[in-house]
C-alpha cells in the first residue's frame, strides 16, 4: 500500500472511530512535546436556523447526479461567517446536513462576499442567525 498521499496512517486496531481519533490525537500530541485541554464554557454564538423549508435547501441524498456543484453545504457557509466575523457559529440540529443551491452565490462570488451579503443570500433562502447563549468547547494546546 502506497502510504505517501496520506498525513496519517493508522494501523491499530481500534473499537470505535472516536477512540482511534483520540489515540492519534494523543500520539502527535505526545510526539511533538504538546498537552492539550478541553474547555468547556457558555459561550454567546450566532445560531443558524432554519425558519422555513425551501426547496433551495437540501441533504446530499436529494442532490441530482450530476448537479453537486451547483450546492454548498450550510457548514461551508458557517466557516466563512466564522472567519469573516471573527466570532462562533453553530448549526441548528436539523440543518446541519443540508446543502443550499447557490443560484447566484456561485463558489467564487461566495469567498469573496461580505459578511452581509452572505447573512441576506442566506436569509433569502429562510435561513437566520440568532445570537444564544451555547456551550461551548474549545481545545487548549500548550508546550509540556
Amino acid at each position: 500500500m502506497d502510504t505517501t498521499l496520506y498525513d496519517i496512517v493508522y494501523w491499530k486496531k481500534s473499537p470505535n472511530l472516536n477512540s482511534a481519533f483520540k489515540e492519534i490525537e494523543e500520539s502527535l500530541l505526545e510526539g511533538l512535546s504538546l498537552s492539550s485541554k478541553k474547555i468547556s464554557s457558555l459561550q454567546n454564538v450566532n445560531k443558524i436556523i432554519l425558519s422555513k423549508q425551501s426547496k433551495d435547501i437540501i441533504t446530499m441524498d436529494n442532490i441530482v447526479e450530476g448537479t453537486e456543484k451547483a450546492y454548498i453545504s450550510i457548514n461551508t457557509y458557517r466557516q466563512l461567517l466564522e472567519k469573516k466575523s471573527k466570532e462562533f457559529y453553530t448549526i441548528d440540529g436539523p440543518l446541519k446536513k443540508m446543502y443550499v443551491y447557490d443560484k447566484s452565490m456561485y463558489w467564487h462570488r461566495l469567498v469573496n462576499s461580505s459578511l452581509d451579503e452572505i447573512t441576506s443570500f442566506l436569509r433569502e433562502k429562510n435561513i437566520h442567525i440568532s445570537k444564544v447563549q451555547e456551550e461551548i468547547e474549545t481545545l487548549e494546546i500548550y508546550n509540556k
